[in-house]
């Protein structure tokens, strides 16, 4: 049986194993995740919040962080989920991301325009289909 201890790891090494501590959420962006308490955000834990709410809501600086904590792969896919599903970064600032990410615009559900639903319904005859929002 070997009692000796393992060498430690050269000073590269330690440069990428170092106990790195998971970085906090800046307040300023834990402020945009405005349904949940500031004090309780985590950066991994509470990914999908930080990443959806400071796309939406979020500034250059703001934007800048989470593409350097999650990485851009991350946040790509963070917003094509959110547009194939619920939707949450309104059409203006899809679009903007769309152009930031480098991916199509046009994924996911096709909104329907409130305006058109309404008209629909006041003529006597109801169209077949509501055509989808055109932007």
């Amino acid at each position: 049986m070997n009692n000796q201890r393992p060498h430690a790891p050269s000073s590269r090494a330690r440069r990428f194993t170092s106990d790195r501590r998971t970085p906090e959420v800046p307040r300023d962006i834990a402020g945009l995740v405005w349904y949940r308490p500031t004090a309780t955000l985590e950066v991994d834990r509470d990914k999908r919040d930080v990443i959806l709410c400071t796309m939406y809501l979020g500034d250059w600086d703001q934007w800048k962080w989470i593409l350097k904590i999650y990485g851009a792969n991350e946040v790509t896919g963070m917003f094509i989920r959110d547009q194939e599903t619920n939707r949450m970064i309104p059409p203006a600032a899809a679009r903007l991301w769309s152009i930031i990410l480098g991916v199509p615009e046009s994924r996911g559900p096709q909104r329907v325009r409130c305006s058109e639903s309404i008209q629909a319904g006041a003529h006597s005859s109801m169209p077949e289909r509501l055509t989808p929002e055109s932007d």
